[in-house]
């Protein structure tokens, strides 16, 4: 499981995967009082790896442009200026512009990249306490 959670933070190919897993945990999420007695380290190895996922989605949630641009790497049609803007991904910075564009190749993965957010908070939402 960490290592699917894991995958994303490389390329987009492992996006879907990552979601099947985000949505598992969050569903395990209701049963976390069990899951802390009885496994403690496994929650705190998916907690961490939650945490990461969920600040990387972020990050590309807010620049659609990068997005579209590591949809094209993963598809192999990226340009060279593609590769450079996804190098630099935490200097990028976004406009108001570009947050209101998702371009439609982008679509798909920034689908799955909110429901990866949503199963996340899901999931630290559990942890916190009442």
């Amino acid at each position: 499981l960490v290592a699917t959670l894991s995958k994303p933070r490389s390329d987009l190919n492992g996006l879907g995967s990552a979601v099947v897993v985000a949505r598992l945990v969050s569903l395990l999420s209701g049963y976390i009082d069990t899951w802390r007695a009885d496994h403690l380290p496994s929650l705190l190895a998916l907690y961490r790896c939650c945490c990461n996922l969920l600040h990387y989605a972020t990050a590309l949630l807010m620049r659609p442009s990068l997005l579209a641009s590591m949809v094209k790497i993963s598809g192999g049609e990226g340009s060279e200026e593609d590769q450079d803007r996804c190098r630099r991904i935490s200097t990028t910075s976004s406009s108001e512009v570009e947050a209101e564009l998702v371009p439609p190749e982008a679509g798909p993965a920034h689908a799955n990249l909110l429901d990866i957010c949503l199963s996340s908070l899901n999931f630290l939402q559990a942890l916190s306490p009442p």
